[in-house]
């Protein structure tokens, strides 16, 4: 489904057919497409939470972050 919705995006926003970015469209236009929608959707719910008066990026313990940590190693070694 993400993919669907990616080539929708990328067709959209360069005004042509899904068809033809599923034909002309390489992995690298498709990251670089996600990474910088994903950025600026950060960065849209940074604005929306300083207008709300909440913190821009959720705190995270120390706990949290050492078994995202564990979780990498045991995965990547």
């Amino acid at each position: 489904m993400h993919l669907l919705l990616l080539v929708d995006a990328m067709a959209e926003r360069y005004s042509t057919l899904p068809t033809h970015i599923l034909r002309d469209a390489t992995t690298l236009d498709m990251v670089v497409f996600d990474v910088a929608m994903t950025f600026k959707s950060h960065q849209r719910q940074k604005a929306e939470s300083k207008e709300d008066g909440k913190p821009a990026i959720p705190p995270v313990s120390q706990k949290e972050l050492e078994e995202i940590m564990r979780k990498h190693k045991e995965k990547y070694g």
